[in-house]
């Protein structure tokens, strides 16, 4: 996630100043419309911080079935490979 949280400030600092300044001076540097590079880049910023933590969150609680699945899908496999030789 720290990529995708860099990427999105490489990227979206500029197009975030950008429309700012755009709309603080008049000008029409951006074609398209102003929300849009006021809005995405902090959104992107936002998505890759908050979605791991929340996921982390609703996954908590599954945290033993995970373990306890990969515990016996990786014996299967062992056993497996055992009983090949």
């Amino acid at each position: 996630m720290r990529i995708w949280v860099g990427f999105a400030v490489l990227v979206g600092t500029p197009v975030f100043v950008g429309t700012v300044v755009d709309m603080a001076t008049g000008g029409h540097y951006t074609s398209s419309d102003n929300w849009v590079g006021l809005v995405v880049p902090p959104t992107l910023v936002l998505f890759g911080t908050v979605l791991p933590k929340v996921s982390r969150l609703l996954g908590k609680s599954d945290r033993r079935f995970i373990l306890e699945h990969v515990q016996n899908t990786l014996a299967a496999r062992i056993e497996g490979l055992e009983s090949a030789k």
